[in-house]
């Protein structure tokens, strides 16, 4: 049970966004580690944590790579199916070819059709990889099962940009906002903010989620 909680807080940490929440949430599972030993679960974790580091930029990436690659065959070698594993690996390489991380999410939702960061995935790629109403089934499924997941804002305002439906797009991220500002959340605003015309507010939203641009060039 100690290691399960390291595990719950880990996510909750992770979905912070934030460099130090992904550390703490490395923190949490190898301190589940410690207690439990060798576990599919928690190496599955770790993998989907790192993957995170990747995917908000914490330097060094490829290093994050190859961690998030590692975690997820210890997983591997104590359960095949473990599904933050195949989570982490298809996202690994998802944005590049969706195709290919489509099919290893869609492996993780055939083997558990109710695992929610794996509906969150699929939405998030197939939106805008083929049409926006597909991604939006799967986000239909997320939110009958989790309606509170910190993530939903973002889901629902990323499919609807996509969708061209800038206005409700915008409304669903700042629902979201009212609790939480977080840069995934910043960065889906700025760009529903961005298609009506309004540059320099969007300009602004996107420092406030990642920094001045100079810092980016």
């Amino acid at each position: 049970m100690a290691a399960y909680d390291c595990y719950l807080r880990a996510i909750h940490s992770m979905w912070l966004w934030t460099s130090g929440g992904m550390a703490h949430a490395v923190d949490h599972l190898q301190r589940g580690l410690e207690l439990a030993g060798d576990n599919a679960l928690l190496h599955g974790a770790l993998a989907y944590v790192f993957y995170q580091h990747v995917n908000i930029g914490v330097e060094p990436i490829d290093e994050y790579r190859r961690r998030a690659r590692d975690s997820a065959e210890s997983a591997f070698a104590l359960d095949p199916e473990a599904p933050l594993a195949h989570l982490a690996m298809g996202l690994l390489v998802a944005w590049e070819h969706p195709r290919q991380g489509i099919r290893s999410l869609q492996r993780v939702l055939r083997t558990d059709p109710t695992n929610v960061e794996a509906l969150l995935w699929v939405a998030m790629v197939t939106g805008p990889a083929w049409r926006p109403e597909v991604g939006q089934t799967y986000a239909a499924r997320m939110r009958s099962l989790d309606p509170l997941h910190p993530m939903m804002g973002l889901v629902d305002g990323y499919l609807l940009v996509f969708a061209g439906r800038f206005q409700e797009a915008e409304q669903a991220v700042r629902r979201r906002l009212e609790s939480a500002r977080d840069a995934l959340h910043l960065w889906v605003l700025a760009m529903a903010v961005a298609q009506t015309g309004r540059f320099e507010e969007a300009a602004l939203l996107y420092e406030e989620a990642y920094g001045p641009a100079e810092q980016h060039v």
